[in-house]
Parts: C-alpha cells; structure tokens; sequence
C-alpha cells in the first residue's frame, strides 16, 4: 500500500478504473465554483476514508503524481476564493442575516440562530433574560454593563464605539446591553454588533418577561430593565455620553470584593445626591431576586413625569442602602458607607462626565476634595 500525495486509492480499483476517475475528476473543475466544492468534498471524503491498494506494474506514477498535485493545487484555490467571500460577507456593513431566521436582527439572524431558537423551544417559549433571546443564549452568570439610547444618535452616541473598545480593555468577559429600539438604529447598530459580540441589543417595546413594554415616560429608567434578570449576576448602569475611566473600574473592583449589593460613585462637586442614574451598580447574587423584581415592577409601573435619578432615590436606593459602598470624593460627610476612590483622580477628569457630547467635552473638576474624602494614606491628593 502506497500513499501518494496524502490521499489512499481504493483496493479494488485498477488501473483503468483509477485513470478514469482522475480524467473524471479533473473535468469537473471546468464547472461553476460551487458544483466544485461539492464534488472536492464528497471526493475528498471518500479518497481519505478508504484504504487504497494497487499495483504499480504497468503504471505512470509520474503522470499519476502530477495529476494529483494539479488537483490539490487548483483544490487550494478554490478553497482561498470560498474563504476569501466568507471574510468579504462578515466584513459588510450589515452582515449577514439567515432569510429562513425567525429572530431579528439583533436578536440572532446575525449569529448563531438556530442554536437560540432551539433553546427557547426547549425552555418552552419563555426567556430567562430581560433582554432577549440572544441574551438568554449567553447563560447564567453574566457580568453587564448596561446602556440606552434614544432620540439623535449621533447626539447622544457618537462616542459608544470607544465605550465598547474600553469596556474589552478593562471589563473582560463582561457583555454589554444596549436597551434602545432597534429598528430606529440600523445603520449605527448593526456594525456594532459584528465588530463586537459582547454587544447585545435589547428591543424596550418586547422584552421578555412580565413588563414587555418599558416606554415609560423616562427614558432614562430603559436601562434599568436588567434589574432582577436572574441570568445577570451583577450589572453596572452608565451613561452613554460618559467617556469610560480606569479611575470608576478600579473603584467597581473594590465593589465587587466587598460583596455589597449596592455600588455608588459620586465624584463631582455637583453629584450630591444620593444616587446619580448613570454611575451605580448592583450586586444581585448577594441579593433577594425577589426584591429585585418588586423594585423593578415599581419603577416601570412609575407613570409620574419624573426623572430616572428620582425613581430610583424612591424605589432602589432605600431597600439597598443599607448593604452599600459608595466611593465618594466631595460629599462623602453627607452620605453612608463612603469611601475614597482607590486612584488619584487624572487631568481634572471625573466619573460621569458628558465628555462625548460636544457642548461638554471639556469637562472637568477644578475644586480641590475636602481632606476627610482623600484616602488616608493619601492626604496629600488635592484632587483625590
């Protein structure tokens, strides 16, 4: 037995046979590109799973050996030009969306949509996410970090793309939640998605779950919906015109360490109140799931025209305070549970700026922290 080029003829062919399966062969590469792939594969298969033995009396292995090598060279080929349009198909601007997908978009036609839609088949057409079906493909566990946006895009979002490269920079393995409506955003969003698969959107006219409509006067309250998702274990509410600071993911480390349910960072001389909407984060695996979602219900059954920040001082603030770090750098007399943040503050800059909306993209601090907020070993932070 002998291989030649890597590939095995079958036992029981002779040398005729073996000729005109190769003359064979070779023709079907002057067809069209696909009836090539097909035939390469099937042909592929069967010469790799058989043994192949022969006689070599009579027999011009040379010819043999160069037709073979033409047929691996010109298989090269066509397995470049296939891989090179499946590269060209993901890299377009909007992807790739299965026809035959029963998801949307961003719910699945661009990823793996048979797999989701069979796991929502199998959990009997209910989501544990409250999010989406996609989301809840992620499973248990998750890490978010949770956003929304209406109104002008570019306004409010020009700066999400940065977010997204900072967030795989500082918050690896944590997946990001857009709570928006999707089909208003398809241009800005649908890239997004392709270019980051942490990124998941989260349609506010149909969540899954007992609230599916969250369009609540405020918008703001939208990215709040992640509140007793029991697939998320502890998720963080941002801004999403807030450049992202390595000052805030150190203080979210010391968060997470001291097993609190309720984080709050205040770090502005006009943060005080005793929670900002866009600068908090919540522990749910050290929380009652239960209370979780009664807080939830009573945020988005809050019809009143009242801001986001003063729904949740209503509703979450009171029932978590009291298992809470806040890491507060102005206000710190004012409030419970306040600590100093870990890092001295850099240029002037702050946690929850407006850095990527143009009339405040030079924000800044300029006044001095009282010295009871710097870190003790630290008195000498002006600017703590």
């Amino acid at each position: 037995m002998r291989d030649v080029e890597g590939y095995k003829v079958l036992a029981s062919a002779d040398l005729s046979d073996l000729r005109n399966n190769l003359k064979r062969f070779i023709r079907k590469y002057n067809f069209k590109f696909i009836l090539c792939l097909i035939f390469i594969g099937a042909s592929v298969y069967v010469l790799a799973n058989y043994d192949v033995k022969f006689s070599a009396s009579g027999m011009d292995m040379g010819c043999l050996d160069s037709e073979l090598s033409r047929i691996h060279q010109n298989r090269a080929r066509q397995l470049q030009i296939f891989s090179l349009n499946s590269s060209l198909i993901h890299s377009t601007e909007i992807g790739h969306v299965n026809p035959k997908c029963d998801l949307p978009w961003w719910d699945g036609a661009l990823d793996n949509c048979w797999a989701i839609q069979e796991q929502f088949i199998a959990q009997k057409n209910k989501s544990r996410s409250y999010c989406g079906k996609r989301a809840d493909f992620a499973g248990p566990n998750q890490k978010v970090l949770s956003y929304c946006v209406y109104g002008n895009y570019s306004k409010y979002a020009s700066g999400f793309p940065r977010i997204l490269d900072a967030i795989r920079k500082w918050y690896p393995g944590w997946l990001v939640r857009l709570y928006t409506e999707p089909s208003m955003y398809v241009k800005e969003l649908r890239p997004l998605m392709l270019q980051h698969p942490y990124l998941y959107l989260c349609d506010v006219s149909n969540l899954p779950g007992d609230i599916p409509d969250v369009r609540v006067p405020d918008s703001m309250l939208w990215r709040v919906a992640v509140l007793g998702d029991e697939t998320v274990d502890v998720f963080l509410v941002r801004d999403i015109d807030a450049e992202m600071l390595y000052r805030e993911v150190a203080a979210v480390h010391e968060f997470l360490e001291s097993g609190k349910m309720l984080h709050i960072m205040r770090d502005h001389p006009w943060h005080g109140v005793s929670l900002l909407g866009g600068t908090y984060g919540v522990n749910q695996a050290a929380c009652n799931r239960s209370l979780l979602n009664l807080i939830r219900r009573q945020v988005f059954d809050q019809r009143q025209k009242i801001n986001d920040q003063s729904v949740l001082q209503m509703y979450l603030y009171p029932k978590l305070v009291h298992s809470s770090i806040s890491h507060d750098s102005y206000s710190c007399q004012h409030f419970p549970s306040t600590v100093p943040f870990p890092t001295q503050r850099n240029a002037s800059q702050f946690v929850g700026n407006r850095r990527y909306r143009s009339q405040f993209s030079d924000d800044v601090v300029k006044a001095e922290c009282p010295v009871k907020c710097r870190p003790p070993t630290h008195q000498d932070w002006k600017f703590c």
